[in-house]
C-alpha cells in the first residue's frame, strides 16, 4: 500500500512513529513490481474488475513472529467461549482457557483444511498471545484464528470480516486523536488497500493469507481502537477510491516535504497509476510541482516554511550526516544486499566505464552525486563514487537503505537525533557537502512519499478540509464510491 505499503508505514508518539511508518516503504517496491507482473495476465484484469466485496468480506491476515513467518510454539488464551475445530473434532471452549500450540514443525505444507480453527460463538470474543501463565501479551483479535504447521514452524493466520481488521488498521496507522476528517480518509485508503489485496496474487497466498500485520501492507493490532477510529470505519462503509473501473492501491506515508511524488519514483505506469501525481502541499497552493533540475529543488527546499500544512511536523526538515570511508564495509554490504534483492536498482562501473559484478577493484567512497530526479524531487538515481569506479543507485528505496548504512545520523527541525535506523527518513534531499568522506544531506518528510500524507491529511482536516477533498487531493483523478 501499500508497496506501501506501503505501506507501505502509523504514526503513534515520537518512537512509534519511527517504527510504524515506514509504511508500505519495506519492500513495497518489490511487492509493486511483482504485482504488475501478475496483473499484465488477462485473468488477473477480469478478476480485478469483476469481483465485488464489502465490509462484511472475510479478509486473511498472517500474524508475524517479529519479521518472521513462522513460530516454534505459542499459547493463546481466549476470551469468551469459543469452538476448537479440527479435522477430527470440535469442542467447546470456556473463556479464560489456554490453548498450547507446542508441537512444533510439520513435516510439508498442509492443505489449506489442515489447520486447527478457534471460532468465537459470539462477536465480542477475543483471543490474546500469552505465556504459559495466561499472562496476555498482545493486543485481542477478533474474529478465528487458524494455525497451520508448515516445515519450518506455525503460521497463524487472523480470519475476519474486512469492517473488524479495519479497526485494528486504522488506530495501528494513524493516531486515534487526529482530526476525524484525517482518520475517514485513512480508513478509506486502508480500505480500499485490503480490497485491492483481496484481488491479487502475492507470496502470502502460500501459506493461505491475504497480507499480513507489518509494514509490508498494513500494521494492524498494534494500538488499541478507539470510538473515533471505529466512528472512522463505519461512517465511511464499503467506501473505496476507484480509477479506471479498478480499485485504487492507495500508498500512504507518515510526512512529506510539502510535495508528493510522483508514479515514476517507483517506476510505474502512468496507464494505472496516473492518480500519483507531483503536487506542492502549501496552504491555498495546491499547484503541480517541477523540482526535477537540482537548483530549483534546492530552492524549494530552503524556502520560508510559514505556508506549509505540515510545517511543524518534526520530519518536515531534517539533515543527515554519513561517514562513507569509517563506514565502507556496511556500506558495500548493503549495495551487495540489494543489487541480490532487486537487480535493476544497482550497477556497478569500474574506471573505464565498463559494467563489473563486485565492488572488490573499486577502492574507497569518496563521493555522492545526485544525477536524476522526479518532478516530486525524490532521487530517481544517484551515484556513489569511488576511487576506482562508481555504483549508481536506482529506487528510493535502495538509495534510502544503503545511505543509511553509512552510519547516518539525522537531526529533525526538532533538534531531536535518531540513528541506527533501516532507512534514510526519505529520498527527498540533497547533498550539501562532502569533505574527505563526510556528507552532510539536507532532507525533508518521512515515507515513500506515493500517496497521501498522514500528517499533512491532519493539517488540512484542521484547516476544514473534508476527508472527500483530502482524498481528491492526494489521489486526483479518482472516484469515490
Amino acid at each position: 500500500m501499500k508497496n506501501r505499503k506501503l505501506k507501505r508505514l502509523g504514526i503513534i508518539g515520537s518512537v512509534s512513529l519511527l517504527f510504524f511508518v515506514m509504511l508500505v516503504s519495506y519492500h513495497a517496491y518489490e511487492k509493486e513490481q511483482q504485482k504488475q507482473a501478475f496483473l499484465q495476465s488477462d485473468g488477473a484484469t477480469a478478476q480485478a474488475a469483476n469481483l465485488k466485496y464489502n465490509d462484511d468480506s472475510q479478509i486473511t491476515v498472517l500474524l508475524k513472529n517479529g519479521t518472521d513467518n513462522f513460530r516454534a510454539g505459542f499459547r493463546v488464551v481466549i476470551s469468551g467461549k469459543y469452538k476448537k475445530i479440527t479435522s477430527e473434532k470440535t469442542t467447546t471452549l470456556k473463556s479464560g482457557k489456554v490453548v498450547n500450540f507446542t508441537l512444533g514443525a510439520g513435516s510439508k505444507k498442509p492443505k489449506k483444511s489442515d489447520c486447527v480453527t478457534l471460532k468465537p460463538l459470539k462477536e465480542g470474543g477475543r483471543i490474546y498471545f500469552c505465556d504459559s501463565s495466561g499472562k496476555k501479551m498482545s493486543k485481542g483479535y477478533r474474529g478465528s484464528l487458524m494455525v497451520y504447521r508448515f516445515p519450518k514452524g506455525y503460521v497463524v493466520l487472523n480470519k475476519l470480516p474486512i469492517k473488524q481488521y479495519l479497526y485494528g488498521v486504522v488506530p495501528s496507522e494513524m493516531p486515534s486523536g487526529y482530526h476525524e476528517q484525517a482518520l475517514k480518509a485513512q480508513a478509506i485508503c486502508a480500505r480500499s488497500y485490503a480490497y485491492k489485496q483481496l484481488m491479487g496474487e502475492h507470496a502470502l497466498k502460500y501459506y493461505y493469507a491475504d497480507l499480513d500485520d507489518s509494514t509490508a501492507y498494513q500494521v494492524y493490532n498494534k494500538s488499541n481502537d478507539a470510538k473515533s477510529t471505529r466512528e472512522a470505519v463505519n461512517t465511511t462503509k464499503n467506501k473505496v477510491l476507484w480509477y479506471k473501473n479498478e480499485i485504487v492501491t492507495t500508498y500512504y506515508y507518515s510526512t512529506s516535504a510539502g510535495v508528493s511524488q510522483k508514479y515514476d519514483l517507483w517506476g510505474l505506469q502512468p496507464s494505472s497509476f496516473g492518480y500519483l501525481k507531483n503536487k506542492i502541499l502549501k496552504k491555498g497552493s495546491l499547484k503541480k510541482s517541477d523540482l526535477s533540475k537540482e537548483e530549483t529543488f534546492q530552492k524549494f527546499m530552503k524556502q520560508n516554511k510559514a505556508s506549509f500544512y505540515e510545517k511543524s511536523c518534526r520530519y518536515f526538515r531534517w539533515k543527515a550526516s554519513l561517514n562513507l570511508k569509517k563506514y565502507d564495509d556496511q556500506l558495500s554490504w548493503a549495495i551487495v544486499q540489494r543489487k541480490n534483492q532487486a537487480p535493476k536498482t544497482v550497477a556497478i562501473y569500474n574506471k573505464k566505464g565498463k559494467k563489473i559484478s563486485g565492488l572488490k577493484h573499486l577502492g574507497k567512497p569518496k563521493s555522492l552525486e545526485v544525477t536524476k530526479r522526479s518532478d516530486g524531487g525524490g532521487i530517481l538515481e544517484l551515484v556513489i563514487h569511488y576511487k576506482k569506479g562508481k555504483v549508481r543507485l536506482k529506487n528510493e528505496y535502495t538509495i534510502r537503505y544503503c545511505l543509511a548504512a553509512c552510519g547516518a545520523k539525522v537531526t529533525l527541525q526538532d533538534h531531536s537525533i535518531s540513528s541506527g535506523s533501516l532507512l534514510l527518513p526519505s529520498a527527498v534531499f540533497y547533498v550539501k557537502s562532502v569533505e574527505k568522506g563526510k556528507v552532510q544531506l539536507r532532507g525533508g518528510g518521512f515515507g515513500h512519499g506515493l500517496g497521501m500524507s498522514q500528517n499533512c491529511a491532519n493539517e488540512m482536516a484542521k484547516e476544514g478540509m473534508g476527508y472527500k477533498k483530502i482524498l481528491k487531493t492526494f489521489y486526483p483523478g479518482t472516484t469515490l464510491k
